[in-house]
């Protein structure tokens, strides 16, 4: 997943050389897309590399909030499913 959205990045940053606050070489952009996407995910946010574009805004943000509910939305799972299981050998 994350690194999809890093691919993503990479090909804002290839559309619009301005889309971010770092300028990046020929052909590392996807490099640093994939590093602004972990940096996000994990809503660690360096703060070396950010979103000018608003269209790069958008995306920073939805990739920020994914990064929330995906671990909450995985524990819920896990937690529901143990719930069901001690349930059902309670019965």
């Amino acid at each position: 997943m994350d690194l999809s959205q890093g691919v993503r990045q990479g090909v804002v940053q290839y559309l619009d050389q301005n889309a971010f606050s770092q300028t990046v070489t020929p052909g590392g952009f996807y490099s640093t897309g994939i590093y602004l996407s972990f940096t996000t995910l994990t809503t660690l946010g360096y703060g070396d590399i950010l979103p000018v574009n608003p269209f790069a805004m958008m995306l920073t943000n939805l990739e920020a909030i994914i990064g929330q509910m995906y671990p909450a939305i995985f524990i819920a799972i896990l937690v529901g499913a143990y719930l069901s299981q001690k349930d059902n050998q309670q019965k």
